[in-house]
Parts: structure tokens; sequence; C-alpha cells
């Protein structure tokens, strides 16, 4: 008998999985973006019980006739252009993603739609795991009124939201953001592709199974991008995902930082340890009281000491 897989091999570009290391992805044809992580065992479902939605209910199949459609099904967000895009709302029992860079206004837009679904008297549970509740109450403010059918959440472990999903049984869910969820069946550290893939696949789990409408907010895979079109080549890190500098040496960090091109590598305090002595550090920081779109940025320049 073929003995389980405890590890498989991600592309760092487009999640594609494979069973051993490749040079290149078949999919984003990327070169060297695998890594090895390990896999999360699958569980057996008891026997009469649906794993797939955890509703404990035999799987039967129905005729498509037998499906009814009414303007319920969808839940306008208040914002036209966003409706729009998600065809006139958001679909019950849907998983919908929103990404874009770092700062864009992902957090924000989605609070707002927590605000007017909440207007509606629907239930709405922002989970978020990257800002205190005092942070969250604070972009609130500045938003206008909200009422109490907005639930608060500040956790990050899978399992612990799970049980306050099913608790609760809000009709709508926003996760801000995927990438800082974990399981602990997973061994790889949070926003790496096996705890992403995880995340992923039990939140639809709930979504199909309760009826929940969930944006998840989360950002790309990538940790560097390679720009060579200009005088000199160009090389921006998002280092926000790692867990571990060793997960550095995967990307070929030494060789971007040490060869004739230039870095640029945001979240860098999280890699401090090995960052190059000789560099220049920026820091941008907000100042609510100068205003919501203020930003202060220092910059300073540091030299390897000749002692």
């Amino acid at each position: 008998m073929a003995k389980a897989r405890n590890t498989a091999f991600f592309c760092k570009e487009c999640g594609y999985e494979s069973a051993k290391w490749l040079g290149q992805c078949p999919v984003c044809k990327e070169w060297n973006t695998f890594v090895e992580e390990p896999v999360a065992q699958a569980k057996k479902a008891p026997a009469g019980q649906v794993s797939a939605t955890g509703t404990g209910k035999m799987a039967v199949p129905v005729h498509i006739s037998e499906i009814s459609l009414d303007e319920q099904d969808r839940t306008p967000t208040g914002f036209g252009e966003l409706d729009r895009v998600l065809g006139s709302g958001i679909v019950k029992g849907s998983l919908v993603l929103v990404g874009g860079d770092p700062g864009i206004g992902k957090s924000t837009l989605l609070l707002q739609v927590c605000q007017k679904l909440a207007k509606k008297e629907r239930k709405v549970l922002y989970i978020s795991g990257e800002e205190s509740l005092r942070q969250i109450k604070l972009r609130a403010q500045r938003m206008g009124e909200f009422n109490d059918h907005l639930l608060l959440l500040c956790e990050t472990n899978l399992e612990l939201i799970r049980n306050v999903i099913e608790k609760e049984k809000p009709d709508t869910v926003i996760i801000d953001s995927i990438q800082t969820m974990y399981s602990e069946e997973v061994g790889s550290a949070p926003g790496s592709v096996s705890q992403v893939r995880e995340a992923t696949n039990t939140l639809m789990q709930l979504a199909k199974g309760l009826g929940i409408e969930e944006p998840v907010n989360s950002p790309t895979f990538t940790i560097v991008q390679v720009y060579e079109g200009g005088r000199l080549p160009f090389y921006h890190f998002d280092v926000y995902r790692i867990g571990d500098v060793e997960e550095m040496d995967e990307v070929g960090f030494d060789e971007y930082v040490s060869g004739e091109g230039v870095s640029l590598i945001e979240w860098a305090n999280l890699i401090e340890e090995i960052l190059p002595e000789n560099r220049v550090n920026i820091t941008i920081e907000k100042d609510l009281e100068q205003g919501f779109d203020f930003r202060r940025i220092t910059i300073e320049e540091r030299r390897k000491s000749n002692v």
C-alpha cells in the first residue's frame, strides 16, 4: 500500500502543486519558484456525514429544475461599481477574494461594505488578523455611524474562527486577511502556500455549509518581482509573508542584493538580521493628527563601519 505524502512542492507564484520539485512551473512558466511544504492530511468523515460542508447530512444530488432562485440570493454591497463586478451583489454561499497591493485600501473598502450591510440589519462578522479592535474602531469612526449588527473579532487560529462562525451564524463574514490565518494541522508558517490553501478550503466549506457570503482579503504570493528593462535591474521584495528569514534563501536573496541591480524591500524590518550593512532605510508612518492621508517619510543612510 502506498504511503500518504507528508510534503508537496508548491509554486510561490501561482500556487501550483507538484509531487516533486520542478525547475519551471508548467502553469505560470516561472523558473525556480517551487518550495517544499507540509501537506495537511485529509480527515475521514464519519459514515453518513458530508465532510465538504460539515452539515452532517447525506450527500444527495438534486435535479437542476428543483433549484429555486429569488432576488434574495444576491446581496447588494451598496457600492455600485463593486456590485457590477460581483454581478449585482454577493451571491449567498459564495467565497470572494479581494486582492490588491498593500495599503491600496482593501481593508477600508471592506469595512465600508460592513457598514452598509449592517444598516440593512444583516449580521456581519469582521475578523481581523492584522489590526487590533481599537485600530478597527478608530478607522470605523472616520466612516460614520455603525450599529450593533457588526461584530468584530481579532483572531488568526482557523479552528477557533470556525467555531465562532458556526456559533454566531452571521449573514456575511469578512476575513482580513487570508494570509494571517493558520491551521495547527499544517506545519508551515502563516501566509505560506500550504496555510493559504488550507484556510481557503476551510472557509469554502463554511460558506457552502452555512450559506455565508464571504469576501476574503488577500495579497499575492509573490515575494520578489524582477524588472530588467531599465538602466539597472530592479528587484522589488515584499517580505510581509515571510515566517522565517531562512525562507529568503529559497528566493536567492543574497544573490539579488549583492548583485549589480537595485533592491527595494517592503517590510524590511522582518528580515533585518540579513539586510546588507550598506543600505538606505525609508520609513513611512501615518500621523492621524495631521489627517487620514498624511504620511511622514524618514530617509536614513546606513554605512558599514570601518572600525
